[in-house]
């Protein structure tokens, strides 16, 4: 449908891509004792029998990624070859991603947040809950907590870290300027200080997979008017620990580090379940929070990053699994207005905002 060459990528997805295909270079070398550049008919024949091992979705991956790989080195004539192979048909074994829960009960969170709150939890472990629990209620992607801005207001004039704001102020809460460094997200009584004294007003979140036109704009704004205090701590020291690695470049192994310990407890916890709790169940809770809740398809779309209302109702998480209390975000109407509607069902809804219905 598009020609290879149209499309575009950001660099994290390229340095994906490279990674991915260095990967597969090297089984294949070690499966064939030999090096693709001295042998590519071997790497052809070689990827075209592991096609057949992997999903539809594992594949597309590997063959996006081949191909960028050959087109970097000049190989077009591998590239070609790579993209010619069709889609696999069958079905193979769940692994990875299907392996992932798509839903947590609530006596499994329950479970979770009691044991990862044991008073000998360790700093990983404290960091991981706190990463699952914000990601529950806000639905990002793991890797859009890299650059959040968290925005609030002072609920009246008030001199916080020795300057003087005053009432309606926006301020950039994890900004250096204001003042929480290194180290506040363990102090949750001045966290706690700091959210009685500034009403929490966003979370404006840089979208992911906005190229090629499948995100919904280069950012969303995730309103929090009725976010209990509680949770907003949990949100706050979340997003100063992702400040941090953010700012010193290390975001990209928090996240390995959390989803890891994330995986070990699972196992602990459930050792007999075939499917495991991933940071990204999360998301697929707060979309199944979301429809259970009745809100419109369009919107959730908008929450979540989605350019099309259709994206949430085919991959994301059932409204059967969902809870309605728990989706407590809301979207701007003009963030509304950029998701693509694939079925005419407007009608003024309970949020009081011009939208289509829940389906699903």
């Amino acid at each position: 449908m598009f020609e290879h060459d149209t499309f575009t990528r950001t660099p994290e997805t390229e340095d994906a891509y490279i990674e991915r295909s260095q990967k597969l270079l090297a089984r294949h070398q070690l499966d064939t004792n030999s090096l693709w550049n001295q042998d590519p008919e071997s790497f052809i024949v070689w990827i075209a029998a592991k096609r057949d091992t992997v999903s539809k979705r594992t594949w597309r991956l590997y063959r996006s990624a081949l191909r960028f790989y050959f087109d970097v080195f000049g190989r077009n004539d591998l590239s070609e070859r790579i993209a010619a192979m069709p889609i696999p048909d069958k079905q193979v074994p769940k692994r990875t991603s299907a392996k992932k829960k798509k839903t947590i009960s609530d006596d499994h969170l329950k479970k979770l947040v009691a044991y990862m709150s044991l008073p000998n939890a360790t700093e990983t472990t404290t960091e991981t809950l706190r990463f699952f629990l914000s990601s529950y209620m806000m639905g990002l992607r793991p890797s859009e907590w890299n650059g959040v801005k968290l925005i609030g207001e002072p609920k009246t004039d008030v001199i916080l870290h020795g300057v003087s704001y005053k009432k309606g102020h926006q301020i950039n809460l994890l900004s250096k300027k204001f003042g929480l460094t290194i180290g506040c997200e363990h102090n949750l009584d001045h966290l706690k200080s700091v959210i009685e004294a500034i009403d929490i007003s966003k979370l404006v979140v840089n979208n992911k997979k906005v190229t090629n036109g499948r995100g919904n704009g280069p950012e969303r704004h995730l309103l929090t008017p009725d976010f209990p205090p509680s949770d907003l701590v949990v949100l706050l020291a979340h997003c100063l620990t992702t400040r941090h690695h953010a700012d010193s470049n290390t975001y990209s192994d928090f996240q390995k580090k959390c989803a890891q310990k994330l995986y070990s407890v699972s196992r602990k916890l459930w050792p007999k379940a075939n499917q495991h709790i991933s940071l990204y169940t999360a998301r697929h809770q707060s979309i199944a929070n979301c429809k259970k809740s009745g809100m419109p398809t369009n919107m959730i779309a908008a929450l979540h990053g989605q350019i099309s209302d259709r994206t949430c109702q085919e991959h994301y998480g059932k409204k059967a699994n969902g809870y309605e209390k728990r989706a407590r975000i809301k979207s701007p109407q003009e963030q509304i207005d950029t998701v693509r509607i694939t079925e005419k069902l407007n009608y003024l809804d309970k949020f009081g905002t011009e939208t289509q219905r829940s389906q699903k």
